[in-house]
């Protein structure tokens, strides 16, 4: 989604049916691609310790889907789909909760760490995706051949 003009719903037709993309440019530097997502924690999150926590997404089949950099996690304010219509969400802390990765393919899974602190932020954990590469990536997004997984490892 363009961070600076959001539409859920254009972004949710504008590369496909089921896919998200992340990108610095968009087409010849046209608008920048960032992807936002919200998992809603269950009661037992916040009572029961963590050990770990990761997001998995997996980039699409299309040879597009390839690029230099995954792109870096960011921690959000708290969004509903409804929100999105209005604003992108603004990133919490001075930085990314996670580096890129490096170079990556096409049907391909990607994981980034996510720091235990931020999954107990709430009852909802909100993200973001961003990139300083102008060289795209295609995920999978929730309505996607294989959607966005946060796995939490309980002690």
């Amino acid at each position: 989604m363009d961070p600076l003009a959001p539409d859920p719903v254009q972004c949710a037709q504008a590369n496909g049916p089921g896919v998200m993309s992340v990108d610095a440019t968009e087409g010849g530097g046209a608008a920048r691609r960032e992807i936002y997502l919200r998992f809603d924690l269950a009661p037992e999150t916040e009572r029961t310790p963590l050990k770990g926590a990761t997001l998995r997404l997996k980039t699409t089949k299309a040879n597009l889907s390839k690029s230099n950099l995954s792109g870096e996690l960011w921690s959000v304010e708290t969004f509903t789909y409804e929100s999105l219509s209005k604003r992108a969400p603004p990133r919490r802390g001075p930085g990314p909760i996670a580096p890129a990765t490096g170079p990556i393919a096409s049907d391909q899974v990607v994981e980034w760490k996510v720091p235990l602190d931020v999954v107990k932020a709430g009852p909802a954990l909100c993200l973001s995706i961003a990139t300083k590469s102008g060289d795209g990536v295609d995920y999978w997004n929730a309505r996607g051949e294989t959607p966005p997984v946060l796995v939490l490892e309980y002690e």
